[in-house]
């Protein structure tokens, strides 16, 4: 799995929610590790603002969420 996300968080914050949600994978996948072959990857990515292109309606959705619940 690969988590990409934009510039400006520290080492120290970055190293804290990737042990956290690599923590919460990999209890979540626990019985698929029980019962068979599996491996788990996961890669935190920092996407180069310069050379990162987007194009998403979310935050126009998120802002109606909130005024009309």
């Amino acid at each position: 799995m690969v988590l990409r996300l934009g510039e400006g968080r520290d080492l120290a914050t970055r190293k804290k929610a990737g042990e956290h949600i690599f923590r919460l994978l990999s209890d979540h996948l626990d019985p698929v590790f029980a019962q068979s072959q599996f491996a788990l990857s996961f890669d935190m990515q920092i996407n180069d603002k310069e050379t990162s292109w987007k194009r998403n309606n979310i935050h126009e959705v998120l802002k109606t969420e909130a005024v009309h619940g």
